[in-house]
């Protein structure tokens, strides 16, 4: 892969990683201010359906939480990718990873046949 196309990459995934990080953040304060939420209102009875509620609020958040620290992790897999110069190579058949896709998903790590057969 040409140094220029590869740099592009590179500034591409720190960018997602930069955004990942940030989203997560976000995500951790929106938990604590839900924390403080539920300690401020522990001596009060609650409505069962609020209580459905704020449970609900909590798994969604929580599977974001994962969500993004799953993507984060691919995205920083990559990163690596690039400096042992693994990047943009077939884990399964070595073959290179279409361009096209990895502009569209640059954590990529399978060709689409290789990833289409795994699928399968």
């Amino acid at each position: 892969m040409e140094k220029k196309t590869l740099e592009r990459f590179r500034k591409a995934l720190e960018k997602e990683r930069d955004r990942l990080l940030k989203s997560l953040e976000g995500l951790e304060k929106a938990g604590s201010l839900n924390t403080e939420r539920d300690t401020e209102k522990s001596g009060i009875t609650t409505h069962p359906a609020d209580q459905g509620t704020d449970n609900f609020e909590r798994e969604l958040q929580l599977g974001l939480v994962t969500e993004e620290n799953t993507s984060l992790q691919e995205v920083e897999e990559a990163l690596a990718r690039i400096e042992s110069k693994t990047y943009g190579r077939c884990e399964s058949c070595g073959c290179a990873i279409e361009s096209k896709r990895l502009m569209v998903l640059p954590h990529a790590r399978y060709c689409l046949g290789c990833r289409t057969k795994m699928e399968s």
